[in-house]
């Protein structure tokens, strides 16, 4: 199921990846055959930004739902979660400059090392 705690995850099991993986490389001697290697990073950086995309996308969907029995239940106005929540979403624009900020390092980070072998 979809939760805001799984986004969360990624986050960090994404950061854990990109710190143990640069470490790595940092330490290697490179043959020019192996330079797509350094980009890999970028690679799995888009797989789990769409891996977010998708549960923030089911997260979206359940509140619609819960927003739609809110309105049915005759609540009075902005009361009940998903109604207030509607105009606080901090949380997703955040999502989206933390991925692509990861995807810019990487690629960076990538590019830099390419330069400097």
């Amino acid at each position: 199921m979809a939760s805001i705690k799984g986004i969360e995850e990624a986050q960090r099991n994404a950061l854990v990846f990109y710190g143990a993986v640069w470490a790595w490389f940092s330490t290697q001697h490179w043959d020019l055959k192996f330079f797509p290697a350094l980009f890999l990073p970028v690679i799995i950086t888009i797989a789990y930004w769409f891996k977010q995309i998708h549960l923030s996308r089911s997260i979206r969907n359940i509140a619609d739902y819960i927003r739609n029995i809110e309105s049915a239940a005759s609540l009075p106005p902005r009361f009940g979660w998903e109604h207030y929540a509607r105009g606080h979403a901090y949380f997703r624009k955040w999502n989206w400059v933390y991925w692509i900020l990861l995807i810019i390092l990487n690629l960076a980070f990538g590019l830099y090392a390419w330069r400097s072998a």
